[in-house]
């Protein structure tokens, strides 16, 4: 059976990727606790994340994302969903823009998607909150590189 991954990717404002890029713990518990806020503190949560959160160009991540990989055998889309389905890596993820961050669904626990958005910002942080897994992707990067020497 097949274990699906759901990561949450987020564009971290400058001041909020230096306070907290060596504590990702910290940062990871902050969005956590919005994520299952009560909804009586729904306001608050917004206004806090907000602050946190750079606002995504969600009709330009979406057209370049399709110009660059529609080509591409193993890429598709679906209305909003941009779609990998990789027979040799046994891998199919699923990547839908929102407006302040990615939605990625996946069976791998490295999704093709993280080595795509490195190359639109080095500031997003990483959560899949059913695993409490989370990272930067710019430490994902240096893990690969230094995993391939």
């Amino acid at each position: 059976m097949m274990t699906m991954r759901i990561y949450y990717a987020f564009s971290m404002k400058e001041e909020i990727k230096k306070l907290y890029e060596d504590h990702p713990l910290n940062l990871y518990l902050i969005l956590r606790n919005l994520y299952f806020m009560r909804e009586a503190d729904q306001e608050y949560a917004v206004y806090l994340y907000k602050q946190m959160i750079n606002k995504l160009n969600k009709s330009k991540i979406d057209r370049d994302l399709f110009i660059q990989y529609h080509n591409t055998y193993t890429y598709s889309k679906n209305g909003e969903k941009h779609i990998i389905n990789n027979l040799y890596k046994d891998e199919v993820s699923v990547l839908t823009v929102k407006n302040s961050y990615l939605l990625i669904t996946t069976n791998q626990n490295n999704t093709s998607f993280f080595q795509i958005l490195d190359q639109y910002a080095s500031d997003f942080f990483i959560c899949d909150f059913s695993n409490m897994d989370y990272f930067w992707l710019s430490s994902l990067k240096m893990l690969a590189t230094s995993n391939a020497v």
